[in-house]
């Protein structure tokens, strides 16, 4: 019997989600968990990493995604601590052929899953954090342009916009049977502070705020009113939900486009997808520097 792990980091959704998708489908049997860092552990300039604003809206996040997937006879494991200890332990006790978790292409990220590997885990990476495939641009992308409108405008003349998102799956993997004396790693729940919050976390929130975002017609006036931040109807504020991987960016940016066939392109909704297409460019920028 073929277990996998599925490590959630920033891709807090079941949608859109090639890579849990993918482990579903590889495996008979798919154990999601979520590794909590250390609440003490602080940046190198002594400040905490997760405000109080942030650790609410990411609990509210992972409530969301552990009722979506207990709805989906699963469910989602939290630990905390050092990741490669607590996936080490439950590799080992599950018997995981496998570590499955979406790509993050950035230095901390890059070293954290290099130090997994090197305890002999088999780590399996997929990028789905971008609007546009990395595959799909008109260059390699480590010889991508230095500069934003260099690279937008090589994007533009290929005509692409953004890669197919694909659906929430109906039927998931079953979580392996755990056996009495098998060694886990301590279990965590409730971190994170409650907090006042204009918006919710969660899957369920991001496609809530994105539908009526969409039938009041916002994306009309979003280049008139996108530098208007204190407004809750100014900018878009997709990114908090973007940030933890709620929403993915292709999904946005296909629903804009039906958005679009629906009402018509304007300047707001080119604007809406440029902005989407500066948060690739500051992304796929990693992949060279």
């Amino acid at each position: 019997m073929k277990v996998i792990l599925y490590w959630f980091r920033n891709d807090l959704r079941i949608a859109d989600n090639l890579a849990f998708i993918k482990a579903n489908s590889m495996a008979d049997c798919v154990l999601p968990v979520y590794i909590h860092q250390a609440s003490d552990v602080k940046t190198a300039y002594g400040f905490e990493r997760v405000g109080v604003h942030r650790q609410h809206f990411l609990r509210q996040s992972l409530d969301n995604l552990q009722a979506q997937l207990q709805a989906l006879d699963s469910d989602l494991w939290e630990y905390e601590g050092e990741q490669v200890n607590v996936l080490l332990q439950l590799v080992n006790a599950t018997g995981a052929e496998a570590v499955y978790c979406e790509q993050i292409e950035a230095p901390e990220e890059i070293e954290q899953c290099g130090r997994i590997r090197q305890q002999g885990i088999a780590l399996e990476e997929f990028w789905q954090s971008s609007m546009i495939d990395p595959g799909a641009l008109p260059f390699d992308i480590q010889k991508m342009p230095d500069v934003f409108t260099q690279f937008r405008q090589a994007v533009e003349r290929e005509k692409w916009r953004f890669a197919q998102p694909i659906g929430a799956p109906t039927s998931l993997a079953p979580m392996p049977v755990i056996l009495q004396g098998q060694h886990f790693p301590q279990r965590v729940s409730g971190i994170g502070k409650t907090t006042s919050l204009y918006c919710c976390g969660g899957e369920d929130a991001a496609q809530a705020h994105l539908k009526q975002y969409l039938e009041r017609r916002l994306p009309d006036t979003y280049k008139q009113t996108r530098n208007q931040l204190i407004g809750r109807d100014y900018s878009s504020k997709f990114s908090p939900w973007l940030a933890l991987g709620c929403i993915s960016a292709r999904d946005i940016a296909a629903q804009l486009a039906e958005y679009e066939e629906r009402h018509g392109a304007n300047e707001g909704t080119y604007w809406l997808w440029f902005e989407l297409l500066w948060r690739d460019y500051f992304r796929f920028i990693h992949f060279k520097y």
